[in-house]
């Protein structure tokens, strides 16, 4: 309470310069929908997201026995069940933002405990808000995760938004969990050339009116904009020591299902679907591969993204249909 103004400003995350405090851009795509990486198998993954840990909601839309679902407030983590396989990875980093950083360094010194390992592998500064961030390694050693408080008053800003069903909420009222949003995911590009490709993509292909980088920046950021409080981003990063083996799929939504209709127009008559058919069969989701044009030449980029318009699953409220 007798804290000077400027550390409290900076507890709160309004004096980081961080872009996410400030409402997506015009232009930009409406919800980064999931992040898909198989797993080898499910009790770790429970254990580490659910019952300890993160002590995140699980859908109730998930396949039992082949599949864990993780709300993470609108958005969600999947990790399908594929036996004997490695587990995947993200290439990059995937920022979480939670209501409490406290109560979640507490739950993992116990998960730490439990599994008798390391899992905090670094304590660092926040970009948006509270003391301090962590950085995680998943369940199977990979550290691709990182976790910051949002900032002050964001977390309620970001429920009211809603989430997906979770188990337990038609037993008693919706618990609110301390595990509030993906913040940014990134994602490795070997050089400008790429970089520069993927921003041509996204404006072309997808209409996500991405900002293309200057002489001196080395990332790109495809936003985000759901509503109050949560602004997202995809970020690709300049790093050619980068390794895009054996790594997850990425789902985002338009807010309107006339971008979808002609973003799937453009990707159809690219040949860019991965999995093409007829247009009723592709009213609610396209797959289309990412691709990066260079001197005239079509050429894979880091993702191949999911491309989804609100349907009957999509878990914001009061949002246009």
């Amino acid at each position: 309470k007798k804290a000077p103004k400027w550390y409290a400003a900076l507890l709160g995350g309004l004096s980081s310069g961080a872009s996410h405090l400030e409402p997506a851009p015009e232009g930009s795509l409406h919800l980064l929908g999931h992040i898909s990486l198989s797993v080898p198998e499910l009790d770790k993954p429970i254990f580490y997201w659910v019952e300890n840990g993160f002590e995140a909601g699980r859908s109730v839309d998930e396949v039992a026995g082949q599949e864990l679902r993780v709300n993470v407030g609108a958005s969600q983590l999947r990790f399908p069940l594929r036996p004997g396989a490695d587990a995947q990875s993200w290439p990059g980093t995937i920022t979480l933002w939670v209501d409490d950083i406290r109560r979640t360094t507490d739950m993992f010194n116990v998960v730490q405990c439990q599994l008798g390992r390391v899992l905090v592998s670094e304590y660092t500064q926040s970009e948006s808000g509270g003391e301090y961030a962590l950085k995680l390694e998943d369940p199977f050693g990979r550290p691709f995760l990182k976790v910051s408080e949002a900032p002050s008053g964001y977390a309620d800003k970001i429920r009211k938004l809603g989430r997906g069903a979770c188990r337990g909420d038609t037993e008693s009222a919706p618990k609110e969990f301390n595990l509030v949003a993906i913040n940014d995911v990134s994602v490795p590009v070997p050089s400008r050339q790429v970089m520069d490709g993927v921003v041509r993509f996204y404006n072309h292909f997808l209409l996500a009116g991405v900002k293309g980088a200057g002489p001196s920046q080395y990332s790109v950021a495809l936003h985000f904009g759901p509503g109050d409080g949560l602004h997202q981003t995809l970020t690709f990063r300049q790093d050619p020591t980068g390794s895009l083996k054996n790594m997850g799929e990425i789902c985002m939504y338009v807010a309107e299902h006339h971008q979808f209709v002609r973003a799937y127009a453009r990707c159809k008559s690219a040949n860019l679907l991965l999995d093409p058919k007829d247009r009723e069969e592709v009213d609610r989701e396209s797959k289309a591969s990412t691709i990066l044009t260079a001197q005239s030449d079509y050429r894979p980029s880091p993702c191949d993204p999911t491309l989804r318009a609100p349907g009957m699953s999509y878990p914001l409220r009061a949002q246009k249909r």
